[in-house]
């Protein structure tokens, strides 16, 4: 995937992705994806359509839409 993403920011995608592995149905999930979600911000690589069609080639879309209701808390704050 070409991505245009530095580093740093890829490496905080594939955190999301792990901290997904439950599908981020409990608060210490969302609490891991929320904090890789302010370091992607802190170093301006947070981009809502690319992550989630990073996170969609690696996760069941019940998952997907649990993310999307973290994201749109995140981009509450």
């Amino acid at each position: 995937m070409s991505h245009g993403l530095s580093d740093d920011a890829l490496e905080c995608f594939e955190e999301v992705v792990f901290s997904g592995n439950g599908a981020w149905k409990d608060s210490f999930t969302a609490q891991q994806a929320l904090g890789r979600l302010s370091e992607l911000r802190r170093i301006g690589g947070y981009d809502r359509v690319l992550l989630l069609a990073y996170v969609r080639m690696s996760r069941h879309s019940l998952g997907v839409e649990r993310l999307e209701r973290i994201l749109d808390r995140f981009e509450q704050l």
